[in-house]
């Protein structure tokens, strides 16, 4: 018996990507707020907090998105029609330009923050791309059917030949 459901399959991956943005909003509250928030004022301290309470949130939020979309796959809790207008979207372009944007980010916030000096801001920014470009891997691997691999190649021990060395017993 197939259970009826309030959430779409399209509501849970909006979900992860909403996840995503609150996570990746407490990294950027973390390396931006320096500006605004020095390391010996009273209010750093809250501040650091938040960001630490945003990225836990965020990634709470997308992870358990993303299994229960994963699942509900899984279990056949949408129809197909729902579920083949969602692979549909992800098999877009659009979303593998977005990967690798969000991976090329990463690379040159990780070169910027190499070169800049210790506390720059560049970390924020490998951090966002980062958090982006895994919830987009994350939707694609939930959401995309697995290619199918075929039965397993099993080795047959019945029909092979017997062990022979001619160094055994020797040192």
């Amino acid at each position: 018996m197939k259970h009826r459901f309030n959430i779409s399959a399209a509501q849970l991956a909006l979900r992860s990507g909403f996840g995503a943005v609150v996570s990746s909003s407490g990294f950027f509250l973390t390396f931006f707020d320096s500006r605004f928030f020095p390391r010996t004022s009273a209010a750093f301290i809250p501040s650091l907090f938040l960001s630490f309470a945003l990225v836990i949130a965020g990634f709470v939020i997308s992870t358990r998105s993303e299994s229960s979309l994963e699942n509900g796959i899984a279990a056949e809790r949408w129809p197909e029609e729902k579920i083949a207008a969602l692979r549909c979207l992800m098999r877009s372009p659009l979303w593998k330009v977005l990967s690798v944007v969000c991976t090329v980010v990463c690379l040159i916030a990780c070169v910027a923050g190499f070169i800049a000096v210790a506390s720059s801001p560049y970390r924020g920014l490998f951090w966002v791309g980062f958090i982006f470009s895994m919830t987009i891997y994350r939707l694609h691997a939930a959401v995309l059917p697995r290619p199918s691999i075929g039965p397993p190649k099993t080795i047959d021990w019945n029909n092979g030949s017997p062990l022979q060395s001619q160094h055994w017993g020797e040192h």
